[in-house]
């Protein structure tokens, strides 16, 4: 997903996380998902998350391996993570979220020079 457009604010395993640069919408792939967000959005999104407790919330599946699965606003969409998809998903939310602040806080400092 990364091209010249655009601004790499987290990268893991099978996540990557870019800020595209004539449009500021953030980018989210993981695996074969691929989500769009507005900054805005990508914070609420990325709040969401990381309130979601696993532990609590998990299933155990036929195959014996725990999951959570998340709803979407589309209701017949959901996801599905196991712990180690899901932990990798909310600390690269949770760096892309800081890094993004950061380069808001950069942008808003050199304006008010």
């Amino acid at each position: 997903m990364q091209s010249e457009n655009s601004t790499i604010l987290s990268e893991a395993e099978s996540l990557q996380i870019v800020q595209f640069e004539g449009c500021g919408h953030v980018g989210f792939l993981f695996n074969n998902i691929l989500l769009s967000f507005n900054k805005n959005e990508f914070f609420d999104f990325v709040e969401v998350y990381r309130q979601i407790d696993f532990a609590r919330y998990s299933i155990l599946f036929p195959d014996n391996k725990k999951r959570i699965v998340i709803k979407t606003l589309v209701k017949e969409t959901q996801f599905c993570f196991t712990l180690a998809e899901f932990d990798v998903i909310k600390q690269g939310l949770i760096e892309a979220s800081i890094i993004l602040r950061a380069k808001e806080l950069i942008t808003v400092d050199k304006s008010g020079l």
